[in-house]
């Protein structure tokens, strides 16, 4: 795992401190191409029964183009966490836009995966400002959204407790936008765009 560590609160609600379980999505790590104005930050927060991440992204372009699951998500406004429970296990990768699609599979390595069903998919809890009801493709970087899940410990397989650590990374992108950005929490040291590098992820630990 990388150095990037970040203490997640224990709270039944949105803890009050902008400090707690905050974090910014600014690494742009050296990709060709990824130098646009585009900004984005993560809070995170759990109680027994799921993982909460509010993101927000500033300066980005406005593309909601995906409405299935499973499709494409990442080619339009896009924000990410990537978690993994176990050191050299498996993980799982979770992409959401803004129309309430999400791509999401769980993952040995990138090319071997199982994909969330419909109904899997249904048990993580989305709000979205704004929401894309209609395909949008506003391609100027002066947009801002925020978006919200909580995603059940359930899913993941695992069972939440004070002190326990695993491995995440959390993205924020627009891979369909021109110009496209892709930014990552803990950095990353490939040559190529590639969020499926697990050797990079850094740390959550709960508190």
């Amino acid at each position: 795992m990388h150095d990037s560590v970040l203490t997640i609160p224990y709270a039944k609600h949105e803890p009050a401190s902008v400090d707690a379980g905050f974090a910014y999505i600014n690494c742009r790590n050296n990709w060709p191409g990824n130098d646009t104005p585009a900004e984005a930050s993560f809070h995170a927060w759990y109680d027994e029964t799921y993982l909460h991440v509010a993101f927000a992204c500033r300066n980005v372009p406005l593309r909601a183009t995906n409405f299935d699951n499973q499709s494409a998500v990442s080619a339009d406004t896009c924000c990410e966490i990537f978690i993994r429970p176990l050191p050299d296990g498996p993980y799982w990768n979770l992409e959401f836009n803004t129309t309430g699609a999400v791509n999401a599979s769980h993952r040995v390595t990138r090319p071997d995966k199982t994909p969330l069903t419909d109904a899997e998919i249904a048990t993580i809890r989305r709000t979205y400002s704004p929401k894309a009801d209609e395909p949008v493709d506003e391609p100027d970087y002066n947009h801002s959204i925020r978006m919200t899940v909580d995603i059940p410990w359930s899913l993941l397989g695992i069972v939440p407790v004070s002190g326990l650590s695993f491995g995440a990374n959390v993205y924020a992108c627009a891979g369909g936008a021109t110009p496209p950005y892709f930014l990552s929490w803990a950095p990353i040291a490939s040559e190529k765009v590639n969020f499926h590098l697990p050797e990079f992820f850094g740390t959550f630990i709960l508190e």
